[in-house]
C-alpha cells in the first residue's frame, strides 16, 4: 500500500500538530501512479488558502516535492482538506482524474499521482497529489493573445469530448505552462454531452447559446471578446441587430424634432445596416433576417460558412 508521509515542519507542526520525527501518514485511496511504497513530502515552497469554499479555512494548496530514498524528488501540488468539509469534493475530483479524464492527464490537465486519506482527531484528512505544471494566468482571458485563447477553447473542447464540462472556467483555474493552457480544479466538473454545432468565426455576430449549442464554450468565447455584440447604440436607443429587417426600420429610430440632423443620421443608419449585413454573412452565410426559417441551414453541423483563410482566421479548424 502506497503511503504519503508528512515530515516537513511547516506541514507537520502547523497543520497536523506533530513533530517532524513523528510524521503523519496518509493511505492511498483508489488508483495511484506513485510506486507502491512510502513517499515523503519534503521541501514545501509556498502555502496558499483555497477560498473556493469560504465556509472552510482548512483546505490548503501546497507546492512541494515528494521523494523516496535514493531517488529524484518529484515536483507536485498538494490539495488538502484537513477538516472533512471538502472531502466529497476532493474525492469527486479524484474520480474524474482516474476516470473520464484519465487520457488527458499530463496533457491539458495535470498528471494525477493519487488520492490519500487518513483519520485525524475523528476527522478525515484528504490529499490529492497532482503534477506541478504551470503558473496561474496573470491576465483575464480577453487580454491573452489570440493563439492562447484558441488553444484554450480547443482544450475545453477536448474535455467536452470526454463527456465532461469543467464547470468553473475562470483564470484561477487555468495555468500557463510554457505558453500553453492547462486546466485545473475539476471539483465542479459534471457529465456533459456537448451540442456544439457552429464554427467559431472571430468578429462574427454573437450567436445565442441555443444556436451555438454549448453554454460553457459560448460563455468563454463571450468573455474573450471574440464575437461582436448583438446590440448597437443608435440615436440614444439600444437596438438588437438580429431584430432589424431593413435600413428603413433602423431609420425609424431617428428623432424628428430637429430635421437638419436627419441626413447625417440617415447616413449613419445606412453604414450600420451594411455592417449588420456583413456580420450576418460572416456568421450565417446570408444577409437575410437571421430569424428566417432558412437560418437553420446555416447553424446545423457542417453547413455553416467556411472560415475564410487560415492566415486570417484565429481557428485553423472548427471546434466541433
Amino acid at each position: 500500500m502506497t503511503t504519503l508521509a508528512f515530515s516537513c515542519p511547516l506541514i507537520s507542526d502547523k497543520i497536523f500538530n506533530r513533530k517532524p520525527e513523528a510524521p503523519f501518514r496518509l493511505q492511498r485511496v483508489g488508483d495511484c501512479t506513485l510506486a507502491a511504497q512510502e513517499w515523503t513530502v519534503d521541501a514545501v515552497n509556498t502555502v496558499t488558502r483555497d477560498w473556493i469554499c469560504p465556509i472552510s479555512s482548512s483546505c490548503y494548496i501546497f507546492r512541494a516535492q515528494v521523494k523516496r530514498p535514493n531517488d529524484h524528488p518529484l515536483d507536485v501540488v498538494l490539495k488538502m482538506d484537513i477538516s472533512g468539509w471538502r472531502r466529497e469534493a476532493l474525492t469527486h475530483e479524484a474520480e474524474i482524474y482516474q476516470g473520464a479524464a484519465r487520457d488527458l492527464c499530463g496533457d491539458v490537465i495535470p498528471a494525477f499521482y493519487g488520492c490519500f486519506q487518513a483519520e485525524m482527531k475523528s476527522m478525515i484528512v484528504t490529499c490529492l497529489v497532482l503534477e506541478d505544471c504551470g503558473e496561474p494566468m496573470k491576465k483575464p482571458v480577453d487580454k491573452m493573445n489570440g493563439d492562447f485563447q484558441i488553444e484554450l477553447l480547443q482544450t475545453v473542447n477536448r474535455l467536452h469530448k470526454k463527456g465532461l464540462a469543467h464547470g468553473d472556467l475562470y483564470p484561477r483555474n487555468i495555468l500557463v505552462a510554457e505558453g500553453h493552457p492547462v486546466l485545473i480544479d475539476l471539483e465542479m466538473s459534471t457529465p456533459h454531452q456537448c451540442g456544439l454545432r457552429m464554427k467559431l468565426i472571430p468578429g462574427a455576430m454573437a450567436p445565442s447559446q441555443q444556436e451555438f449549442g454549448c453554454d460553457e464554450l459560448h460563455d468563454l468565447i463571450c468573455r474573450m471578446g471574440l464575437w461582436r455584440s448583438n446590440v448597437l447604440s443608435f440615436c440614444e436607443a439600444y437596438v438588437a441587430k438580429n431584430c432589424i429587417e431593413s435600413v428603413e426600420e433602423l431609420k425609424s429610430y431617428i428623432p424628428t424634432e430637429d430635421p437638419k440632423y436627419r441626413p447625417a443620421f440617415e447616413k449613419k443608419a445606412e453604414f450600420l445596416w451594411e455592417m449588420i449585413l456583413e456580420e450576418r454573412r460572416l456568421t450565417y452565410g446570408t444577409d437575410k433576417d437571421p430569424w428566417d426559417q432558412k437560418r437553420v441551414d446555416y447553424v446545423v453541423r457542417g453547413k455553416g460558412p467556411e472560415t475564410s483563410d487560415v492566415s486570417t482566421s484565429v481557428l485553423a479548424e472548427p471546434l466541433a
